[in-house]
């Protein structure tokens, strides 16, 4: 690819608020001086953690919190080859990405103008094949990737002709999204997220909007509407729970579920209800057999109706006893204890937090009310019936656990 810049702007939103200089040892950032001249409030900054200041700050090649803004794993390998990038130049990929990141902070060349959308349009007989081929072929690859190990598109605005809108709910036409595909270690992975995001939403969690998409191949994939996008390409503040712990994305199964309970209260409006649905989503994940419920799972979001900071909607919720070999550990640690929970370890856990049992008794009831009919509804997905008595088995003795 071509010559990498030296340095980046550094954008919240529509305003510059730093430069990410490459040095000789790594990377810096520094707030500009014309920010710091609006006297920006603690929270104005590049994230929570990380209020405004004059110091530059020297990091080695990459800092934790633009770190966590880049794809990861296999994903992150095919696209580098791609785009002649090596897969540990964070300060390229942040380049290559032109501000297509999570989130309003994004980072650009001085000379660089924004990623445009995708336009997902939908006709008769579409195949996916031919949009990823379409965007590789215009190089697209890094502004379609933002942080996370599964194959996705997300710079997406999906199309509001009659064909796309005929395929999909009422209001996601016109919307920026994010198109999930499955992989030969993930199958099915689209049914499996949609069915169990579905169930989330009966249990009273807010949700990130969804379906699933058939091409004419038969292949599937996972729409999902991006929550932190707004009209007029509004960018919504989003930060996972390992920026607000300041790690590398790599640790995000090395924190404890207490570590992120707490960083949710030092920066939520209310920190008993952020506390109650960090400690709810924990305890549904270990209901339904989703392990992969690490840091960067969680969320925060400044939310543009009441500018106060909140819990994000859940997000890649899928139930992992569905692959094998599975793990049946929760991802992270409650107090040391990942398996074999009950209602009461959840109920304990969340006091030590100050949140009143009631609350706690109540969502956990909304969860466990709607596992029957789950056990039942889960035969229709695509999984050998093997897998799906497996799964049920276990359902049915983590309800039992967490039940009254």
């Amino acid at each position: 690819m071509s010559t990498l810049p030296s340095s980046l702007r550094v954008m919240r939103g529509r305003t510059q608020i730093a430069t990410l200089d490459w040095t000789a040892i790594g990377t810096a950032y520094q707030y500009s001086k014309s920010f710091l001249a609006k006297q920006p409030g603690p929270r104005d900054g590049l994230g929570f953690a990380h209020p405004p200041h004059p110091d530059r700050m020297e990091h080695g090649p990459i800092h934790p919190y633009f770190a966590n803004l880049l794809p990861e794993g296999p994903r992150q390998q095919r696209v580098a080859e791609a785009l002649g990038l090596r897969p540990d130049d964070a300060f390229g990929w942040l380049a290559a990405m032109e501000g297509s990141s999570t989130g309003d902070v994004w980072a650009l060349a001085e000379n660089a103008s924004p990623a445009k959308e995708t336009k997902l349009e939908l006709p008769d007989r579409f195949l996916f094949h031919n949009l990823r081929e379409q965007i590789r072929q215009a190089k697209e690859h890094a502004t379609q990737s933002i942080a996370g190990v599964h194959a996705k598109l997300t710079n997406l605005r999906i199309a509001t002709d009659p064909h796309t809108a005929s395929k999909v709910p009422y209001g996601f036409a016109g919307t920026a999204a994010i198109l999930k595909f499955g992989s030969p270690e993930t199958p099915h992975l689209a049914e499996n997220e949609a069915f169990f995001m579905d169930l989330a939403k009966r249990a009273g969690f807010k949700t990130a909007k969804n379906c699933v998409l058939r091409d004419a191949s038969g292949e599937s994939a996972l729409l999902v509407i991006r929550f932190d996008r707004g009209p007029r390409g509004l960018r919504v503040h989003q930060e996972d729970a390992c920026q607000l712990l300041g790690l590398h994305p790599y640790d995000r199964y090395n924190v404890s579920l207490r570590e992120v309970v707490a960083a949710f209260q030092r920066v939520c409006a209310s920190p008993m209800a952020a506390a109650l649905e960090v400690i709810a989503q924990a305890a549904f994940a270990y209901l339904v057999g989703n392990t992969d419920l690490h840091a960067k799972n969680f969320s925060v979001l400044l939310s543009p109706k009441t500018g106060l900071v909140e819990p994000s909607p859940v997000y890649d919720v899928v139930s992992t006893l569905l692959y094998s070999p599975h793990e049946a550990r929760m991802a992270l640690a409650m107090d040391g204890r990942d398996t074999n929970l009950n209602r009461e370890d959840f109920l304990a856990f969340a006091e030590s937090f100050g949140v009143r049992r009631p609350a706690l008794e109540a969502r956990l009831n909304a969860m466990t009310a709607v596992m029957p009919g789950c056990v039942d509804r889960i035969l229709d997905l695509p999984f050998d019936p093997r897998t799906l008595k497996r799964w049920r088995d276990e359902a049915r003795l983590r309800t039992e656990a967490l039940s009254t």
